[in-house]
């Protein structure tokens, strides 16, 4: 194995973005390994690189999270790395006239007169660099397919290829009995944005 003397903390690194900075030194050492995900093997390619550090592998952030289906950025303001996915127990909703927006209810709530939603919406796309700002409407009904109630949601930023957007929010009403929630997509509009990858 090769031996390197890394920058600590290697964060940036591990992102694929540049901009790692450290004061500190460590010893670190290739940890050549390939991934399996459910069984089915996925290399890194030449862009990642795996460490052994004292006995742990460090490992790249953004291959293991995309792989898992995940989205992943850093925030240089905060030094935070942002780690976006659906936890298992989502409910999905699509809109047939938008077939590349996910919107998943993640759990509801009741606190008063109000459902208390969280839940998390995502665009898939054919192109990296554009983004996409969006609203829509979830509509809950009961088993006699009356309406119990409607949650409304516009995108503050523009989201990115990929990314999951979390919410968390409340509407009037008691909405978590419902039978069937139905996805109503009422603004969809795609831009060019910024084709530098974080």
């Amino acid at each position: 194995m090769k031996k390197f003397i890394l920058g600590f903390v290697c964060g940036g690194l591990l992102l694929g973005s540049v901009g790692a900075y450290a004061s500190d030194k460590i010893e670190a050492y290739l940890f050549p390994v390939d991934y399996g995900f459910n069984a089915e093997l996925r290399q890194l390619n030449s862009e990642y690189e795996t460490f052994n550090y004292k006995g742990h592998a460090y490992v790249p952030v953004r291959f293991i999270a995309e792989n898992l289906g995940a989205y992943v950025n850093y925030d240089d303001s905060k030094k935070r790395i942002n780690i976006g996915y659906y936890p298992p127990n989502t409910v999905f909703l699509k809109d047939d006239h938008f077939p590349t927006i996910h919107a998943g209810i993640i759990n509801l709530a009741v606190d008063g007169g109000h459902t208390l939603i969280k839940a998390a919406v995502s665009v898939d796309s054919t192109d990296e660099n554009n983004i996409y700002d969006l609203q829509f409407n979830i509509k809950f009904y009961d088993s006699n397919k009356k309406m119990i109630g409607e949650y409304s949601w516009t995108s503050d930023t523009p989201l990115k290829k990929g990314e999951i957007r979390y919410i968390m929010d409340s509407f009037p009403g008691n909405a978590t009995g419902y039978e069937k929630a139905i996805l109503e997509v009422t603004k969809h509009v795609e831009k060019p944005g910024n084709s530098t990858k974080k």
